[in-house]
């Protein structure tokens, strides 16, 4: 208990999360839109971020997410799938974050892995702290693949035009990634289920 609350006053002010989400998902048609007891995918991962980040972003091209208080449109240049994820969180922290140098720290998290909870990022944070890594990416311990939590140095994102392929260190989340409609069947049944009032 005191480690969370630990984490949650240490992610308070030199923290920026920051959540993508684009309209034109190719393998899996308005994935981001898809609905999770009722709540799209995109403000999923937005809601986490804000409950142990003070200053939360969604970077985004879908119209209806466009009202949210977090939300920021993200140019058509960096809308297609081809384009790198890291090009979209450096173009915005180049261009958007008055007084970068008051953040030392980004939270990236995937909307496309429902599973994270708060207490997944405030783990991560804290692992991040101890190890000193410039990158901590988070992985599913049983299938090892990559889920979608990233947290980065801010001063090693903007010196490096690929941050994400060295430097890291692993933290282990739960869940995979949602990239097919049976991913998406997987999730919606379990955590739904698994809802109180759901």
């Amino acid at each position: 208990m005191e480690e969370e609350k630990k984490g949650s006053k240490a992610v308070d002010s030199r923290i920026i999360g920051i959540v993508c989400s684009r309209a034109g998902s190719t393998r899996l048609k308005n994935k981001n839109r898809l609905t999770i007891n009722n709540r799209p995918l995109a403000l999923r991962a937005v809601e986490v971020l804000k409950s142990c980040v003070r200053d939360v972003i969604h970077l985004t091209d879908i119209e209806e997410f466009s009202k949210e208080k977090e939300s920021h449109g993200r140019p058509e240049h960096l809308n297609d799938g081809h384009v790198p994820l890291q090009d979209v969180v450096l173009w915005y922290l180049r261009n958007y974050v008055d007084g970068v140098k008051n953040y030392d720290t980004v939270v990236l998290l995937m909307p496309t892995n429902p599973w994270i909870t708060p207490h997944d990022v405030e783990k991560a944070i804290l692992t991040y702290d101890m190890s000193k890594f410039t990158v901590l990416r988070s992985y599913n311990s049983c299938t090892g693949e990559e889920n979608g939590l990233y947290i980065m140095d801010i001063d090693y994102i903007l010196s490096n035009d690929y941050s994400y392929d060295v430097h890291s260190g692993a933290v282990f989340c739960p869940g995979i990634e949602i990239h097919t409609k049976k991913d998406y069947n997987i999730a919606k049944e379990n955590l739904e289920q698994n809802t109180p009032n759901s």
